[in-house]
Order: C-alpha cells, then sequence, then structure tokens
C-alpha cells in the first residue's frame, strides 16, 4: 500500500533527527548544519505522520462504507 511509504520515510526522517539531536548535545563544530537537519527532519516525519494518519482514516471509512453497502443489499 502506498501509505507504508510515509511509514518508512517518517521511521527514517525520526532516525536522522535523533541523530542530529544526539550530536547537538555532544557539542559538535557543525551546530549550524546539524541543527537544520534536525528541523528538517522533523518536519519530514511530522508531514508524514499526518500522511499515514490521513491514510488510516480513509481506509475506515472505505471498508466502513464498503460494509454498510453489503448490509443495506446495495
Amino acid at each position: 500500500m502506498w501509505w507504508m511509504v510515509f511509514v518508512l520515510v517518517g521511521a527514517l526522517s525520526g532516525v536522522v533527527s535523533s541523530l542530529a539531536s544526539a550530536q547537538l548535545a555532544l557539542g559538535t563544530e557543525q551546530q549550524e548544519a546539524l541543527t537544520m537537519i534536525f528541523w528538517v527532519s522533523l518536519v519530514v516525519s511530522g508531514i508524514c505522520a499526518i500522511g499515514v494518519l490521513v491514510a488510516f482514516i480513509r481506509t475506515v471509512y472505505v471498508l466502513l462504507d464498503r460494509s454498510d453497502r453489503r448490509w443495506s443489499g446495495e
């Protein structure tokens, strides 16, 4: 299913943001670049989470609609 792409990209960006956060906590020399990577990966992770939520709600709606049609005799 297409929503698995959102799950995979969201998980990978979550890992990247965690690694960037850990490097920022250690206080490395490239703090500006790491801060940008951290925020971009958080935004990507949030967008993917919204995409997965929309896909889940749409899937439930379609399944309920099919179930309703089956019981109503359409």
